[in-house]
């Protein structure tokens, strides 16, 4: 499986809406403390949403650890950008509002200082597009922390 070993799976069954206002950092404090404050070879990690506020929710169920750099601005230039702009603008996929989306993310929980904190290995976007095809976007990070892409047509 891309991004190596886990041992959680969460699939979340959504649809796609119009972006919200992110919540406040001291609320997602509750859930998932920031990457930097569990260890400071964390520093450049972030927590990484399976589903966002620009795909129109914020949930917080399978909201884990990973690279900022890598992970969350690929997400927000492909998944969460695929959203915000039809494919005559950006040349990309066409995805609207209101799009049936699966996203399936792998966590390994690993232990840091002693306790156990989620890290993401992969998130598979299952998508329906405007012209009736589907995409298929997987996004995989590996132990070393280098991301992947890979996106398949049907």
């Amino acid at each position: 499986m891309p991004g190596g070993a886990w041992d959680t799976k969460i699939v979340i069954a959504a649809v796609t809406g119009p972006e919200i206002q992110r919540l406040p950092s001291a609320e997602l404090d509750k859930v998932l403390q920031p990457a930097g404050d569990l260890d400071p070879a964390y520093a450049r990690y972030a927590r990484c949403h399976a589903l966002g506020p620009i795909l129109g929710d914020e949930i917080l169920v399978g909201l884990a650890y990973g690279p900022h750099e890598a992970f969350n601005l690929l997400q927000s230039n492909t998944i969460e950008g695929f959203l915000r702009w039809d494919a005559s603008r950006t040349g990309r996929l066409n995805i609207k509002a209101e799009s049936k989306v699966t996203v399936t993310v792998f966590l390994q929980h690993v232990r840091v200082k002693g306790r156990r904190a989620p890290f993401l290995r992969a998130a598979h976007y299952d998508i329906d597009l405007m012209d009736g095809r589907a995409a298929k976007v997987v996004l995989a990070i590996d132990e070393a922390g280098a991301v992947t892409k890979e996106v398949r047509l049907r």
